[in-house]
């Protein structure tokens, strides 16, 4: 074992031309994944119109939302989009910390994280992104964790 992927322990008896193949077919579906994620993106600002205009903010909506960053956030990362990853797990979290009701204020911070993921995909922000892209992610995060505590 002598570089990248094979010096991992973890990893210690596979086959590295397997192991080769599995990372050539990621950086495949890489590419495509941007194109997936973007119709999970427009399907969360449908989702949030509909709570917006539900006085009830019907829980099947919700629960929706819910499913949809739990995805989100287990496929940014593999992806090359670990801030994909970081708004839809906060977005997630969020979301799930509501028991019953969702105030207006609770959908326009979920709203912020969607406009971020937007900005995300629209440019196709890989890896870290650039320093705006980041605080505007971090304070998507501070505002969310002031609300869910």
């Amino acid at each position: 074992m002598e570089n990248g992927a094979n010096d991992d322990p973890d990893l210690e008896g596979l086959d590295p031309e397997a192991i080769a193949r599995a990372e050539a077919a990621v950086a495949a579906f890489s590419d495509d994944y941007i194109d997936w994620v973007r119709d999970d993106v427009e399907r969360l600002k449908e989702l949030l119109r509909a709570a917006a205009d539900d006085s009830r903010r019907g829980h099947e909506t919700l629960d929706a939302v819910i499913r949809i960053g739990h995805n989100m956030r287990g496929q940014g990362g593999s992806f090359g989009y670990p801030l994909i990853t970081r708004l839809a797990s906060s977005l997630y979290e969020f979301i799930k910390s509501r028991d019953v009701a969702v105030s207006d204020e609770d959908l326009e911070i979920a709203n912020r994280h969607i406009a971020e993921l937007d900005t995300i995909v629209t440019r196709r922000i890989k890896g870290k992104g650039d320093m705006a892209t980041r605080r505007r992610v971090e304070q998507v995060e501070r505002l969310t964790a002031k609300r869910v505590q």
